[in-house]
């Protein structure tokens, strides 16, 4: 599993976070445009199965006397730096959101595509989730 996830996720080393203040700098019209550059060791997988039970029954080293896994469509982040790591299961608008942003979309673009998923998805709360958390490392501008 040397290209997984979670053996990328475990290597990597977490960057400095942005700050509310570095953000709340950045003109209201011009947020749209702007680019965000999230930790190293985020990684967002999709899946018809729910892997993150397996893995993490895995990682506990547990063996139950029973383990059903079922079908069930997943959306998970992998969280990891300096040798651990985490899942965290993401409603499906949510996931759309992150993963846009990893990929390189504008905050504007990545809202967009989140809101087709959900009318629902409320752009501002995922944008401060993703500050509380930590996972933002750099505001970036878009460039031409």
């Amino acid at each position: 599993m040397a290209g997984s996830p979670t053996t990328k996720a475990r290597i990597a080393v977490s960057s400095p976070t942005v700050t509310v203040e570095a953000l709340s700098s950045i003109d209201a019209e011009a947020l749209p445009d702007t680019l965000l550059e999230l930790q190293p060791g985020l990684h967002y997988l999709s899946a018809s199965w729910p892997v993150d039970e397996l893995m993490e029954l895995y990682l506990s080293e547990s063996v139950p006397d029973r383990f059903e896994l079922s079908p069930a469509e997943v959306r998970i982040e992998v969280r990891g730096a300096r040798g651990e790591f985490q899942f965290w299961r993401l409603d499906p608008a949510e996931a759309t959101f992150r993963k846009a942003i990893s990929e390189g979309y504008s905050i504007g673009d990545a809202a967009d595509a989140a809101l087709e998923v959900s009318a629902g998805f409320d752009p501002g709360k995922a944008l401060a989730t993703l500050i509380a958390c930590g996972l933002i490392k750099a505001i970036r501008k878009r460039s031409g």
